[in-house]
């Protein structure tokens, strides 16, 4: 089948138009603040204390991670710390930055400490020292530990059907399907499920990769010269738009500012989406400089995919 660009959205090329210059100036983030650790690709959860950086901008964890998901024995005792596996034996003293790793010294630059109760390490010496590759990405706040083995989101996540979801397009319910491709199915994604893998909707063979299967892995809300973007970090194809989502009926088409988009060392997309835009007021609201993340609540993937992409904003107040 030809690929159909989701830009074919006629109805909503009246405020993509419309889209405000920005500067080029510093950006102050302020979206979402944790920093998510991946194992093969996918998100552990937290439920208690988050991972955090230390002075030395390391990230440290809780001690529990390591057991209950690296497969490490622990044993913590008058402050020394003890990780076995497979063989290999690391000891760390709470507050020394000199670890012994099967009884040679290491020196490393930071430290296990307790806070409120909680005994964290360091998560990349104790991930590589058990042989894990380790790396950082700061655009998402992630650390990736082993394989970047990212879910496909049918595998996590069943699709609902879009008619529960129609009353967000009840003033403009022809956008929903603008682009030619009737879906009867959204994808429904919680911010916790993410990274996630939305493939290529049309293709030949659904088992083969294709170039334009592209990775979400997330978003956060930015404020650069004093005016707010949503800004989404991306792979695979080069041209997605987004939608806001909110219960008023109004859905609200955004285009990303060229000026701001930027590459990050890996080829995947940055870009940056105003939450504001003039031209929301010719699709009915008067009030569209007044709009704030809080009354997004969903943020919509134009992907060509099988069904309709929505992400949960974890900002939205009812």
């Amino acid at each position: 089948m030809k690929r159909k660009s989701v830009f074919t959205l006629s109805l909503l090329l009246t405020f993509f138009l419309t889209v405000p210059a920005a500067g080029a100036a510093s950006s102050v983030s302020y979206g979402i603040p944790n920093i998510n650790v991946l194992l093969d690709g996918k998100r552990l959860a937290f439920p208690d204390v988050w991972p955090q950086a230390d002075a030395n901008q390391r990230v440290l964890v809780p001690i529990r991670v390591v057991s209950e998901n690296l497969g490490a024995n622990v044993n913590y005792a008058n402050n020394k710390i003890t990780i076995k596996q497979d063989g290999k034996t690391i000891v760390l003293i709470i507050g020394s930055k000199t670890a012994t790793v099967d009884g040679k010294a290491v020196t490393f630059d930071s430290a296990a400490v307790v806070k409120n109760n909680r005994t964290l390490v360091p998560l990349r010496f104790v991930s590589e020292a058990l042989g894990q590759e380790v790396e950082w990405n700061g655009v998402d706040q992630y650390v990736w530990i082993g394989k970047k083995d990212v879910p496909v989101v049918d595998d996590v996540i069943k699709g609902a059907p879009v008619e529960e979801y129609t009353y967000l397009f009840s003033k403009h319910p022809n956008v929903l399907t603008s682009s030619g491709v009737p879906r009867t199915e959204v994808w429904d994604i919680k911010e916790s499920q993410l990274p996630i893998m939305i493939p290529y909707g049309f293709k030949k063979d659904p088992s083969k990769p294709d170039s334009w299967d592209s990775i979400f892995y997330g978003f956060s809300i930015v404020s650069i010269e004093s005016k707010e973007y949503i800004k989404i970090h991306y792979s695979g194809t080069s041209h997605i738009g987004i939608q806001l989502l909110s219960d008023n009926g109004i859905p609200r088409g955004r285009l990303k500012i060229q000026k701001l988009s930027a590459k990050d060392t890996d080829g995947s997309y940055i870009e940056y989406y105003p939450l504001t835009n003039s031209g929301d007021e010719l699709y009915g609201d008067p009030d569209w400089k007044e709009l704030q993340i809080s009354d997004v609540k969903y943020i919509q993937l134009l992907y060509d995919s099988k069904n309709y992409v929505f992400i949960q904003n974890p900002y939205y107040k009812s």
